[in-house]
């Protein structure tokens, strides 16, 4: 009998959803499980290994339930980005439905620059205009020229010109060294 109350009272504590992972004041509040805990650490090695044997489909299917069993965990949503960013054989359709959700990385890392950028590249690399747009930005955009620049790309190519006009124009000394830069700012002109 003793042994039953055992085995109900850990089964409940690794089936119950106990532990939150999202950041104290992130909304909504993401709790997980100590199974959701071991899935999603076994799933985040998956995804590695299937990256690093070329296997790209694998691989991003592996991130995704990884990122199912533990939402919150921006060390997950940071390395998937950074394949999406840096591998070139990923397609525009594998990545979409990770794209959807960068803005969500974004809150869970409190609009750090670097994770910003990150999500921002991502964005534009895969042509995804709306979810750069719609980014949050960190405190002072303008401190970072690059996200600045790609915030741009992305207005523009979503044709938000009257956005693009006063970002750009705020901007215009510091975003002359950007490289590809060029192109918008003669569209403009």
């Amino acid at each position: 009998m003793l042994l039953l109350v055992g085995m109900l009272v850990v089964g409940g504590l690794v089936l119950v959803k106990l532990w939150q992972t999202s950041p104290p004041g992130v909304e909504p509040v993401i709790k997980v499980s100590v199974l959701d805990l071991l899935q999603s650490r076994s799933l985040a090695a998956t995804a590695r290994r299937d990256a690093a044997a070329g296997e790209i489909d694998k691989s991003l299917h592996a991130w995704g339930g990884a990122l199912a069993n533990n939402l919150a965990n921006a060390e997950l949503w940071r390395e998937l980005l950074e394949q999406l960013a840096a591998d070139t054989s990923v397609t525009n359709d594998l990545a979409a439905p990770y794209l959807t959700s960068v803005g969500w990385f974004c809150t869970l890392t409190r609009t750090n620059a670097a994770d910003v950028v990150l999500a921002a590249r991502v964005c534009e690399r895969h042509d995804a205009f709306e979810e750069l747009a719609a980014l949050p930005l960190p405190d002072s955009p303008e401190a970072v020229p690059e996200l600045t620049a790609l915030r741009l790309q992305g207005l523009f190519r979503l044709g938000r010109i009257y956005e693009f006009i006063p970002l750009f124009e705020r901007n215009r000394e510091q975003l002359a060294e950007q490289p590809g830069f060029d192109l918008y700012r003669l569209a403009y002109l």
